[in-house]
Formats: C-alpha cells, sequence, structure tokens
C-alpha cells in the first residue's frame, strides 16, 4: 500500500505512541503488565496465554513500525487492550483531547502542507501562491510562513487556525459536515447533513485501521477547501491593495 501523505501520518502515530508511553510511565505499569502477566517470569511459565505480545505492545508504544505491512500497528484489538490497561477513552488515546489538538494543531498544519506538495494534489499551487504571498516572497515552507497563514482571518470571528482545529477534530470523530444547495422556488437553499468520514470506520471516532486513508480524505473534503477559501481572501485582499495603490498615483 502507498504511503500516501507519510508525513502527517507518522506526525499523527507518533504523538499517539508517546500519549502510550507517558501514560504506562505515569501508572508504572510494565509492558508485561499491559499483556496480562505479573513479570517476566509469570510470562515464561505461563500454562495459558493472553493472546497479546508484549513485544508487540513494546513496539506500539515506541513508534517502531519499520519493515511491517501495517506502517501503524494500533490495531483495534491492541486499541481495547490499551484502553483499559492505560485507562483513556479510545478517541483520547488515538488523537488526544481537545486541548492537545489543539496545541499540536499548527505542526500538524505544516506537516500537511509539506505532504500536499510532496504528493502534487491538484490545489499545490495556491498552496505556493500562499507561501510566497503572491510572488513577493519565495514558496519556501518555514514555521514563519505557517504561522502567518494561520492568523489570517478565516471570517470575522475565527483564525485559519480556529477553522483548521474545529475541521480536524470533528474529523477525528468521524464526522463530515456534507452541504449541498438546492433551488427551492426560484431560490437556493444549503442543506448541511453530517456524514461519517469514512466507509470503514464507523465507531463514534476514527480509529487508525486505515489511517493514510482517512488523512487522504480529510485532505480532499476538508483541508482543500480550507486552503482554497484563504487563497480567495488573500486573493482579494491583493487585488484591493493593488486598486488602492493605482488610485493613489493617479
Amino acid at each position: 500500500m502507498k504511503n500516501i501523505f507519510p508525513i502527517s501520518n507518522k506526525f499523527i502515530y507518533d504523538l499517539a505512541a508517546k500519549r502510550i508511553y507517558l501514560r504506562k510511565m505515569d501508572l508504572k505499569l510494565t509492558y508485561y503488565n499491559i499483556a496480562g502477566y505479573e513479570n517476566k517470569i509469570d510470562y515464561e511459565t505461563a500454562e495459558k496465554r493472553t493472546g497479546y505480545d508484549y513485544k508487540l505492545i513494546n513496539k506500539i508504544a515506541t513508534g517502531n513500525f519499520k519493515g511491517r505491512n501495517n506502517r501503524y500497528l494500533l490495531t483495534e484489538t491492541y486499541t481495547d487492550l490499551l484502553v483499559d490497561k492505560l485507562k483513556f477513552s479510545k478517541h483520547e488515546m488515538l488523537w488526544g483531547n481537545d486541548d492537545e489538538i489543539r496545541m499540536y494543531s499548527v505542526e500538524l498544519f505544516e506537516c500537511l502542507i509539506r505532504d500536499c506538495i510532496n504528493e502534487d494534489v491538484n490545489f499545490t499551487d495556491n498552496i505556493f501562491s500562499l507561501l510566497s504571498n503572491f510572488g513577493k516572497e519565495s514558496s519556501e515552507v518555514t514555521p514563519e510562513k505557517i504561522d502567518r497563514l494561520l492568523k489570517m482571518h478565516y471570517d470575522n470571528q475565527y483564525t485559519v487556525r480556529d477553522q483548521f482545529i474545529r475541521l480536524f477534530a470533528d474529523f477525528t470523530h468521524n464526522k463530515y459536515y456534507s452541504e449541498n444547495y438546492v433551488e427551492n422556488g426560484g431560490v437556493l437553499e444549503s442543506i448541511k447533513e453530517i456524514k461519517p468520514v469514512t466507509i470503514f470506520n464507523d465507531n463514534a471516532y476514527l480509529t487508525f485501521k486505515k489511517l493514510p486513508e482517512s488523512i487522504d480524505r480529510f485532505v480532499q473534503t476538508e483541508f482543500s477547501s480550507l486552503l482554497m477559501n484563504i487563497f480567495l481572501k488573500q486573493n482579494r485582499n491583493d487585488q484591493v491593495c493593488k486598486m488602492k495603490n493605482l488610485k493613489l498615483k493617479l
């Protein structure tokens, strides 16, 4: 399977692994304990295995997923085990709570930008225009440019970062807000409905079952629209500035 959006996927998985490792340390548990054994001796002498591999739990908690067909080893079976043993909610363990999503939103936004450029998505040119401030500087991705984009006003109340956080938080809860327009008596009316993000996750939250495909869906349905709105707003502002400068010259 092609590893689409690898920077973003690794970033998300590594955060989950760190979350698991830190909670394990806080609870003073060993990998043997999590797998259902008292200690190493209990594991080696047990007449009946629990069905969980302490070595695999170690790999999950350290983010060591190299050389595996499934790069993201947090299967639903081990998710259930870790949630139980480490006293998480499933959403918190996989994605973090609302405060944590807000904290890592800036880094994730940059990861998605870099992945979109590397994948050469159909709105790459718009990304380059935003990064270069419409040709006034280079299109290189820098923390300063990401910060500038995120601080832009998305509407009268919220910044781009605020909107990105809302979109991504809803996405992790398997919610996709679909908006369609229908004609009613010659007037276009907006019809909004909530749909699951993916057909392979019917839970109230997204699992890591097909993490790359989930991120791809987020980019295609939400992130691309967000960036297009930023692009159009910046383009309008740029045109207004040009018109003002032209009037001053006249």
